[in-house]
């Protein structure tokens, strides 16, 4: 049997302070699984579900080359004063929002400690289970 041993929002809530504004996890299937957020994203209910569709599909579509130029280990879109993280963790991926000020290599590293923690999730496959959930705070 599967087992969540915390809840991933407990988890990834204190990622977001100043300068992180949010912090989610999306599905293989491009879905919103989990998000903590300082403030609702500024896009349509659409085009929320079309970002979050758009993180999975670059993700995908990188993944073709891993074998030859080695797995992304995260990528970086600036727009404007906003920068956009994303995380490939197994067939999901993380995704954060953060000023462009911020340190991004502390949040990556931050992520993929958490994620890549085994007493954090119990899982025979190794890769986390997320329990479904949305928090805003």
């Amino acid at each position: 049997m599967l087992q969540l041993e915390r809840s991933t929002t407990t988890i990834i809530r204190p990622i977001v302070k100043d300068g992180v504004s949010c912090v989610g996890l999306i599905n293989k299937n491009g879905r919103l699984d989990e998000m903590v957020c300082k403030d609702d994203l500024p896009l349509s209910k659409d085009k929320r579900e079309m970002f979050y569709m758009s993180i999975k599909f670059l993700s995908t579509m990188q993944s073709d080359f891993d074998a030859e130029l080695q797995p992304v280990y995260y990528n970086i879109t600036q727009r404007g004063d906003l920068k956009i993280v994303t995380i490939p963790i197994g067939d999901r991926v993380v995704f954060s929002l953060m000023d462009k000020a911020e340190n991004h290599v502390q949040v990556v590293e931050n992520i993929h400690s958490i994620f890549n923690n085994p007493e954090t999730f119990s899982h025979p496959s190794g890769l986390p289970i997320i329990a479904k959930h949305m928090e805003c705070q």
